[in-house]
């Protein structure tokens, strides 16, 4: 994984908590012809955009277009469902959401399929 200028964010879904301050966006990040595709989570205040780097909480290479789930079970923690031959770089427990006001902590539960 490369956070140099030559990669590419592809944004592929975005689910709001229930309470619609935060955002999870599931997004595939691109680093040229010599590297793989991979795809990642990254977890923002609702307000802000996907930033031009690597996901925050789950980055994984080998899943294909819609098989990476993401759901909200509570106001302040998230499910991340992926297959289980996915290649896993990134697996956070939890996130501080540091471009939030009231930077909260967030835990993500895993399951891979």
């Amino acid at each position: 994984m490369s956070a140099c200028g030559a990669c590419q964010n592809t944004p592929l879904a975005q689910v709001l908590s229930p309470d619609a301050k935060y955002r999870a966006i599931v997004f595939e990040r691109s680093c040229g012809a010599t590297t793989d595709f991979s795809q990642q989570v990254s977890i923002v205040s609702a307000h802000s955009q996907l930033p031009d780097e690597f996901g925050n909480v789950f980055v994984a290479q080998g899943i294909a277009d819609g098989a990476l789930d993401v759901k909200w079970l509570s106001e302040s923690e998230v499910l991340i469902s992926y297959p289980k031959s996915a290649k896993v770089f990134l697996n956070e427990p939890e996130i501080i959401v540091v471009d939030s006001l009231e930077a909260p902590k967030i835990s993500i539960r895993y399951a891979s399929k």
